[in-house]
């Protein structure tokens, strides 16, 4: 049983491949591009205690120390859900039965392009959403808050975006951001706004170290791309 659930699992990921061409593995069951500065794709998560995995849409960072650091946490991950608000958990055994459903979902319901282009604006928007998503139980001056907003930064210092910068800092510098949540992840508000303007000053620090996990021979197999410029609509 349990060997012809690891040959299931190899399929189930070549077929999540054939209709996501521009994704590649690097491990099993987790598929990714490189667009601009950060790594997204889909993991398809087994679900402990069952036969059945969840896909996830996600986005990894290329701007910390080193490429083990980029993909231990990621900064936006997502579960699909069905037409009835289901939440999609597929058994391995009947994938091939729902597989042409959820491919469609996915393809309609990933927050950014899996196949095809990715505009920079839609990153912004993407991230908003997703930090709206999770008003219910992360307030406006969260930790969990300031990651989204350190994250949609560090893609506009690495599109030489001046004007999104400017608008990102605005919000940061007017948000009374929460003390003790920051003490719990080993820092002060002031201390990470302290690191935001170092990198926004002298950004080829930065730059270097999203080279040197590009490079990496995990990520260099990746299909690799740049983010479009374009007007919001």
């Amino acid at each position: 049983m349990i060997g012809n659930i690891k040959l299931l699992k190899k399929q189930i990921e070549i077929d999540w491949l054939n209709n996501f061409t521009e994704l590649r593995p690097i491990s099993l069951n987790k598929i990714y591009k490189v667009v601009g500065n950060i790594i997204i794709g889909l993991e398809l998560i087994n679900i402990p205690g069952n036969e059945e995995y969840r896909p996830h849409f996600v986005i990894y960072p290329l701007w910390r120390n080193n490429i083990k650091e980029c993909l231990q946490t990621s900064i936006f991950m997502v579960e699909y859900f069905d037409k009835k608000n289901n939440q999609i958990d597929v058994p391995y055994e009947k994938h091939n039965k729902y597989k042409n459903e959820i491919f469609e979902i996915v393809k309609e319901k990933s927050p950014l392009e899996l196949n095809g282009n990715i505009f920079e604006y839609s990153l912004y928007r993407a991230f908003d959403n997703y930090s709206n998503s999770k008003r219910n139980f992360q307030t406006d001056n969260s930790y969990f808050q300031a990651t989204v907003q350190e994250s949609k930064l560090f893609i506009a210092i690495f599109s030489e975006n001046n004007d999104e910068i400017q608008v990102i800092m605005k919000k940061i510098l007017n948000t009374n951001w929460d003390e003790q949540h920051f003490k719990h992840f080993g820092r002060t508000p002031k201390e990470w706004i302290d690191y935001l303007i170092v990198n926004i000053n002298n950004p080829s620090a930065l730059l270097k170290k999203i080279e040197i996990n590009k490079s990496d021979k995990k990520i260099a197999k990746l299909v690799v791309s740049n983010f479009l410029n374009g007007v919001i609509l």
